[in-house]
């Protein structure tokens, strides 16, 4: 018994060990959870299999999607040097996946909710291994981008990517299981 547990216990610290810092939780949703709640959008600029980019984007202000997407450690340190005032600041984590990563252009992005517009503030490429997210697809690379502006989590944002072949929208709602609708 004593040496089950033994091995046990070795297992879990090697586990912990491998992932340093992206350690995927029980409690973290699957990449299907996510994007049954809308929690998980996908913009595609054009069919990857024909050289293009799909995109998926998840808002990882709220802890508990930013661990589960980011891990625990890279979650804390990009939310205290990139988040000053989470009210009107919005990060988006972004998984990409496609031949065309030059199509990935921040200043073609921006966020509709109502009659206001959200701007792109800043991009973050992240050299972190892909695919945290559980059962997800792999991923060709990972971005954040930190959207500048005033939500009401009540109503979605439509996400759009203006290309030049016209714009792609995607439209995110905020799930209550993750934002706190009083903001």
């Amino acid at each position: 018994m004593i040496n089950t547990s033994k091995q046990i216990f070795l297992s879990l610290v090697t586990v912990i060990v491998l992932f340093a810092g992206r350690v995927v939780f029980a409690e973290c949703p699957t990449w299907d959870e996510l994007h049954m709640d809308d929690s998980l959008i996908e913009l595609t600029i054009s069919d990857p299999s024909m050289a293009g980019l799909r995109m998926w984007f998840v808002y990882v202000n709220p802890p508990v999607l930013g661990r589960c997407t980011l891990g625990h450690e890279p979650y804390n340190e990009v939310r205290e040097s990139l988040l000053k005032d989470p009210s009107t600041q919005h990060l988006f984590w972004v998984g990409l996946e496609g031949d065309l990563l030059e199509l990935f252009r921040t200043e073609r992005f921006y966020m509709i909710q109502g009659d206001r517009r959200l701007d792109v503030m800043r991009r973050l490429d992240l050299n972190l291994p892909t695919g945290l997210i559980q059962n997800g697809p792999s991923l060709s690379g990972e971005a954040l981008l930190l959207f500048k502006g005033v939500i009401d989590f009540t109503e979605p944002v439509t996400i759009f990517y203006e290309g030049v072949m016209g714009s792609v929208p995607g439209e995110y709602w905020f799930s209550e299981k993750y934002v706190d609708s009083k903001h």
